[in-house]
C-alpha cells in the first residue's frame, strides 16, 4: 500500500510540473553544448555562485520526477498493449494512468524506482562537487 501511495504522489507531481523553458534547447545548442564539453576541462561547468548551482540541483530533480512519471506512463502503455492488443486505446490513456488504473509487475515497479534514485544521487553528487551539468 506505501508503494502506490508513493507512486501517486510522484506521478501526481509529474503532471503538474513543466519542464522550464531554460531546460529545452535547439539542436544548434545541443550541438554547441556538446562541442564545448568536448573540448573543455570539466571545471569549465563549475559555477562559483551557490545559487546558480542550487537552482540547477532543484531543476535535476525536477527533471528526475518527471522521468520517474513518463516511465511510469510508458510502461502502462506497454503492458497495456501486451494485455488487450490495442495500442490506440492504451496510448489514448498515457496522461491518464496512476497507480488506479495501471498495476506494473513488482520487477518493472523496482527498476523504476532505482532509476529515480539514481537520478536523484546523481542531482546529490553535482551539488556536493559544486558542479552542475548545464541544461
Amino acid at each position: 500500500m506505501f508503494r502506490t501511495a508513493q507512486v501517486e504522489n510522484r506521478l501526481r507531481r509529474s503532471a503538474t510540473t513543466t519542464v522550464p523553458k531554460r531546460m529545452c534547447m535547439t539542436i544548434d545548442a545541443f550541438i554547441a553544448a556538446a562541442f564545448t564539453a568536448l573540448i573543455c576541462p570539466v571545471s569549465a561547468f563549475a559555477e562559483s555562485d551557490p545559487e546558480v548551482v542550487q537552482s540547477r540541483y532543484k531543476d535535476c530533480m525536477v527533471m528526475a520526477e518527471v522521468g520517474y512519471g513518463e516511465d511510469f506512463r510508458g510502461s502502462c502503455d506497454a503492458t497495456c498493449i501486451r494485455q488487450s492488443g490495442r495500442s490506440e486505446l492504451c496510448l489514448s490513456q498515457h496522461t491518464r494512468w496512476d497507480t488506479g488504473n495501471c498495476t506494473l509487475p513488482i520487477a518493472e515497479f523496482d527498476r523504476q524506482e532505482l532509476r529515480l534514485e539514481r537520478a536523484k544521487d546523481r542531482c546529490l553528487k553535482e551539488l556536493k562537487a559544486g558542479v552542475t551539468t548545464p541544461p
